[in-house]
């Protein structure tokens, strides 16, 4: 077609069948772009590079170099580059690294689209908008940082980035397009801003990488397929902003175990949670529940199970308690821990009971210890493991125990005296140690019968007491 140029690419999204049960994934094709536009005569080129001016901006349309690592000019013929076309860099397999240099605002459709040996991109902050595609199967794009100056980004913007293992989306965006980050299995973690308020369909279909997800207060509807087939996801947590779950949102998520829910029963399809044997949680006061909830088995949250005070290594003035927890309630637990008082001040220490020392502990479920110091030797305590969720705090039942004595000491010898005979005589010791003691007095290693405080007073002394 002389004077034209055509470019079609064909994409693949793998969707499950709406006809539901065990049928096979079906392939959706699904046409990326068709794009003609006439081989502009005002066409002009610089170096490595084909270019359109309109007014005092510059739009690069085509690259020619040798690739490797690309630092795109901020002006070419004396004007400044604005914007990067459609299919500027498309399918050049030579490129691995492109930088951005300020005053570029828009990069367009399937702008790097097919660069598959591309991997990283810096893009200045001034860029409002990504179009569509545009960096849709650059397989080894590992490295991208997204500035808040863009405020959208179009669909399969990133379909196939599989080397991308970590995205923080730009504050400035309140939505996420369809299937923008589609088949990105290396990806991790994503972080979405508190400005979406929609997830459009299948965003992070096939994302088998990641393992959870922070769904911010601001989400209002999550699209068909949206995570659908992230097999690694283990659990999600709804805010109560969310209303609507289209079908398949978390469709063939078949590591995912629980799913909380925030505020009342979303709008949701009868195949949301299909292939899903998770539990659902929804807080106690919100509405509109059923069980099961589209093939989740739902029960309220509650405060955390913990069982077992456990007490070990007890000396004079320390001791190793502990507890387990054996079920988190259905949300996370936030602090858990043993509380300790002496019986006498406290029979049943709680959290900021009386005369009651909390030893926390770090971690959520399962067996835990701590160690506890400064005890009084020789004093009866008691104890109780607990652990505290949104919902409330469990405590174990009591436990007790009894520090070790501390062991008795002579602080102060008896003094040597003299007295004449017929006259009394006293003797006296200070000692230490943890109550009652029991003193034994002896003369030439022999127990002195009936002296057994810390005087010893001979009434009348006789030659034979001398010694």
């Amino acid at each position: 077609m002389a004077g034209w140029r055509l470019l079609l690419a064909g994409l693949a999204l793998s969707r499950p069948s709406r006809g539901g049960g065990s049928r096979a994934l079906r392939c959706l094709a699904v046409l990326s772009g068709v794009f003609l536009w006439a081989a502009n005569a005002g066409a002009l080129t610089s170096g490595d590079y084909t270019y359109t001016v309109s007014g005092s901006a510059a739009t690069i349309t085509a690259y020619t170099g040798a690739g490797g690592a690309v630092t795109v000019p901020s002006t070419l013929g004396g004007v400044a580059v604005t914007t990067i076309g459609t299919n500027a860099f498309s399918f050049n397999t030579t490129l691995t690294s492109v930088t951005l240099t300020s005053g570029i605002t828009s990069i367009g459709d399937s702008a790097f689209n097919g660069c598959s040996n591309l991997t990283s991109i810096v893009i200045p902050s001034g860029v409002t908008s990504i179009g569509s595609f545009t960096f849709s199967s650059c397989e080894r794009l590992a490295s991208l940082s997204l500035p808040n100056s863009i405020t959208s980004i179009g669909i399969w913007s990133f379909n196939g980035c599989r080397a991308l293992t970590s995205v923080t989306l730009p504050s400035g965006m309140n939505s996420i397009a369809d299937s923008l980050f589609n088949d990105c299995r290396g990806l991790t973690s994503i972080t979405i801003p508190s400005t979406i308020t929609v997830l459009g369909q299948a965003a992070f279909h096939s994302c088998t990488g990641l393992t959870s997800i922070s769904i911010p207060s601001s989400l209002t509807y999550i699209s068909d397929s949206a995570f659908y087939n992230c097999t690694s996801l283990t659990s999600v947590t709804l805010p109560s902003s969310v209303m609507t779950l289209q079908a398949y949102a978390f469709g063939a998520c078949t590591s995912l175990t629980r799913v909380f829910f925030m505020g009342n029963a979303p709008s949701a399809a009868a195949n949301s949670f299909s292939g899903v044997t998770a539990l659902g949680y929804y807080q106690s006061g919100t509405t509109g529940w059923t069980n099961p909830f589209y093939g989740l088995t739902m029960a309220t949250t509650g405060a955390p199970t913990v069982t077992s005070p456990t007490v070990a290594s007890i000396a004079s003035t320390t001791a190793t308690l502990g507890g387990n927890v054996t079920s988190d309630g259905g949300a996370t637990v936030t602090a858990r821990g043993v509380v300790i008082a002496l019986t006498s001040a406290n029979a049943n220490p709680r959290l900021l009971g009386a005369g009651v020392v909390n030893v926390a502990s770090t971690g959520t479920t399962g067996v835990f210890t701590v160690s506890t110091t400064g005890l009084t030797p020789g004093a009866a305590y008691s104890y109780a493991a607990y652990a505290t969720n949104s919902s409330g705090t469990s405590y174990t039942t009591v436990g007790t125990f009894t520090t070790l004595g501390e062991a008795p000491a002579i602080t102060t010898q008896p003094s040597a005296t003299s007295v004449t005979a017929g006259s009394a005589a006293s003797f006296s010791v200070v000692a230490s140690g943890t109550a009652p003691l029991t003193y034994v007095w002896r003369k030439d290693g022999t127990a002195i019968t009936g002296a057994t405080s810390a005087t010893y007073t001979i009434a009348s002394v006789a030659t034979g007491d001398a010694g």
